[in-house]
């Protein structure tokens, strides 16, 4: 392949990459916009019902639950 063409192709793969990477960024970014009633939305009416009839007893114990487990997953990574 010539060097001119090389280049070319060189020049539009990374243009492809650079907007990938643009567009990917976007879509991380656009996750944390979200509020608490698209959330629920998104979940549905079986789950608002859910949540609605949960008490705080237990959902301080969830909760909890959740934060132990989040723990020990993280605790157990192994760096590579």
């Amino acid at each position: 392949m010539p060097e001119n063409e090389c280049r070319e192709l060189f020049k539009y793969l990374s243009e492809i990459a650079r907007k990938a990477t643009i567009n990917y960024l976007k879509k991380l970014e656009e996750g944390y916009e979200t509020t608490s009633r698209k959330l629920l939305a998104e979940f549905g009416e079986d789950f608002r019902k859910k949540l609605k009839e949960l008490g705080f007893e237990e959902a301080v114990k969830g909760y909890e639950k959740m934060r132990r487990e989040e723990w020990r997953r993280l605790s157990t990574i192994q760096a590579r």
